[in-house]
């Protein structure tokens, strides 16, 4: 009796693929996006994710300005965040990307007399 032959290998898989063909993809991080405007004309663009992984909070920061003054802060801060991804506490986290119905108050019920 001879032996069976050996199943045959499965395909290579290319790096940072997540698993076996056949497996779900991995679930991608909580997208936040929030741009902060001050009133000289600085615009500074925040974006975060949750990594789900541990808790870990993480944001990118990105400076616009419009006018001189403006324009010379956007660069200073471009110059000094540009290339980092800051790790925050979840507290932060929920902070900067609240919903918007966490900001506003709830309307007072209205009486209606009968």
């Amino acid at each position: 009796m001879t032996p069976a032959p050996d199943p045959p290998a499965p395909p290579p898989r290319s790096p940072g693929s997540p698993g076996p063909p056949n497996a779900p993809a991995p679930k991608p991080p909580r997208l936040s996006h929030a741009v902060f405007k001050t009133f000289d004309g600085l615009e500074v663009d925040v974006e975060g994710y949750d990594s789900g992984k541990g808790g870990k909070h993480y944001i990118d920061l990105v400076a616009r300005g419009s006018g001189k003054k403006a324009d010379s802060q956007a660069a200073r801060i471009n110059a000094r965040v540009r290339g980092w991804q800051y790790r925050i506490p979840g507290y932060r986290y929920r902070e900067i990307f609240q919903a918007l119905s966490g900001l506003l108050a709830p309307l007072p019920h209205a009486h209606r007399k009968r």
